[in-house]
């Protein structure tokens, strides 16, 4: 499908998809994730507005994000990463 397609040219290197679903042939999209970094959320949100999919039409109405840490592993520092969930209705 043209819609998983998108899903995986628009993830990058420091960003994973968690959760995802895509109802009403992808008229309803719900997303969720893990960043490195808050700021590439809006990248990923615009790598799928450039996609070939109905996804690129897609505006978030809902856009929730969540600082978190990660457990520290024995002579590794804590990493702080981002979840986030997005959501739209058309």
């Amino acid at each position: 499908s043209e819609h998983l397609k998108d899903l995986s040219r628009a993830t990058f290197d420091g960003l994973w998809l968690t959760e995802f679903d895509l109802l009403n042939g992808g008229s309803n999209v719900y997303l969720k994730g893990i960043a490195r970094q808050s700021a590439m959320v809006p990248d990923f949100i615009g790598r799928l507005s450039g996609g070939k999919s109905p996804l690129r039409d897609r505006d978030f109405s809902r856009f929730l994000g969540n600082r978190i840490n990660t457990s520290p592993v024995e002579g590794l520092a804590t990493v702080e990463l981002y979840e986030f969930e997005l959501e739209t209705r058309k």
